[in-house]
């Protein structure tokens, strides 16, 4: 017990120093802070709003990544978080802010943002950003969530609240294994590089290996028999959706999602890569591409109230590249429209359209050319 309460001390002491006694941050955390290793730090940095920055102006690299899991899940003195630093490098970390009208923002001021294993949740929006080079990336992956909403638990609840921004992100944006969600927006814009999601298929950070091994999944049993008999040739045969549901039944996935009100995705100097991903929205789902093309192979795209556009036009910042909708499957409850401006640069096979697009200019009934085109 006395061990337990000089633990205890030990750590208000720390508290104290950073916040003094209103509970509020007296001042900022600096570099000689770093890194955010344990949870008492972690828990330093949400209730100092945020804020890293190190002599004068100078900033700093953000690593929050621990021997273990890191956690702060509960209410924050002050709910609007914003974190400024050279990059971002969060690892195996849960941040949860719960008051009614959290937010949190990461500006990179000099390199990339990384998130592995990291959970990030407020309800009104989380935005990333980086200002430097002209190539500074964002990348998320391996069961990483980024979520903002009324309800954590339940998107449905009060869908329209909540918004998640990666906004003048300068070079690439890669999201796999990664699971995000803005209830009324979800906008990503890459001003020179790329974007790419997915795949997004099963459990965050879920593994498809061993498929040999019980539990089987359907499509496994279908193809291989049941029980299964390995080496099972027809697996073999199978298109890239058929390979995903070896690993993850349909149903299973977790979806590239969120944006109930609308999505929007711009690469207008590089190309957009959803392959093989399912997103869904109430309203408005936009794709702007550029020269290097759109990859929807294989995509499952649903608007309820709503239309679905394609862009890889002049308009869209171009002349843009192919548009690869090969075993695609498009849902829109007013419109589709696909365009680009490449002559018999859209590529529909084995695609299903309802209602059917406007295309511009007439798409061509074949397999998809070589991506990026």
């Amino acid at each position: 017990m006395r061990q337990n309460r000089i633990g205890i001390v030990g750590c208000l002491a720390f508290l104290l120093v950073l916040f003094g006694t209103s509970g509020r941050a007296a001042a900022v955390l600096n570099c000689t802070d770093l890194p955010i290793n344990s949870n008492a730090k972690l828990l330093a940095l949400v209730h100092a709003g945020g804020f890293i920055q190190g002599p004068g102006a100078t900033k700093c690299a953000l690593v929050i990544a621990g021997s273990g899991p890191l956690s702060f899940v509960g209410v924050s003195p002050d709910p609007t978080l914003t974190f400024t630093a050279t990059s971002f490098s969060i690892l195996n970390t849960t941040i949860q802010i719960d008051n009614s009208n959290s937010a949190m923002t990461f500006r990179a001021t000099n390199g990339d943002t990384v998130l592995d294993h990291a959970i990030l949740k407020a309800h009104v929006q989380v935005k990333f950003s980086c200002a430097a080079p002209s190539t500074c990336q964002f990348r998320s992956s391996n069961g990483s969530e980024i979520i903002s909403a009324f309800n954590f638990a339940d998107f449905k609840e009060n869908p329209l609240v909540g918004k998640v921004f990666l906004q003048d992100i300068l070079g690439d944006i890669t999201i796999t294994g990664t699971l995000f969600h803005g209830g009324a927006n979800v906008e990503f814009f890459s001003n020179n590089g790329n974007i790419t999601i997915g795949p997004c298929g099963g459990t965050p950070g879920q593994s498809c290996e061993p498929f040999t091994q019980p539990p089987f999944t359907p499509r496994v049993l279908a193809e291989c028999g049941n029980p299964p008999v390995f080496p099972c040739a027809n697996l073999g045969l199978l298109n890239a959706a058929g390979v995903k549901e070896i690993c993850f039944p349909p149903g299973s996935d977790v979806p590239c999602n969120g944006g109930a009100k609308e999505k929007r995705f711009e690469a207008k100097k590089g190309f957009i890569d959803i392959e093989g991903v399912t997103m869904d929205a109430i309203d408005h789902m936009t794709f702007w591409c550029g020269p290097l093309g759109f990859n929807g192979r294989n995509a499952t795209l649903t608007t309820t109230n709503g239309e679905i556009r394609i862009d890889c036009t002049s308009a869209s910042g171009g002349p843009g590249g192919n548009i690869c909708l090969q075993d695609a499957n498009l849902t829109a409850k007013n419109f589709i429209a696909i365009a680009t401006d490449l002559p018999s640069g859209i590529f529909i096979l084995g695609a299903e359209f309802d209602p059917a697009p406007s295309f511009s200019p007439a798409p061509t009934n074949a397999a998809c050319p070589a991506f990026p085109s």
